[in-house]
């Protein structure tokens, strides 16, 4: 009997932590709703989806979509970016590049934040997310 109840317990042990990592997932999957930010002359495509606020900032997730023809190997880069509202600076907090009929590489290596240019293409985030 009680090796019975020894059993059932670490069934429902097991299950429950499948179903915990099951929700976890769901919750932390995160849906990008993209928007176009530029083309350039390639065709390449240049994009943004806003992730959440911070108090002196913002998150976006940022993706480059090449064209075939001028990059056979690559189809996009993305970005995960903190954008501090302060000091105008961004830092690339993960980096995705997605190959062409092969695994995606995934480095989440945070880089130091560096100033965002006027010129830069990202600069009128800080308009639309800083207040």
């Amino acid at each position: 009997m009680e090796l019975k109840l020894g059993k059932r317990l670490l069934k429902m042990r097991k299950l429950f932590t499948i179903l915990l990592m099951s929700v976890t997932a769901l919750c932390f999957a995160q849906k990008k709703d993209y928007k176009l930010l530029n083309t350039d002359e390639k065709g390449t495509k240049f994009y943004y989806s806003f992730d959440k606020q911070t108090k002196d900032g913002f998150f976006t997730w940022q993706k480059i979509s090449y064209t075939e023809k001028y990059n056979p190997a690559q189809e996009s880069l993305e970005f995960y970016v903190e954008f501090k509202c302060s000091n105008k600076t961004q830092s690339d907090q993960i980096t995705i590049n997605n190959w062409r009929g092969a695994k995606p590489e995934i480095y989440r290596e945070k880089s130091p934040f560096i100033p965002v240019k006027k010129n830069y293409l990202t600069y009128p985030l800080f308009e639309k997310h800083c207040k």
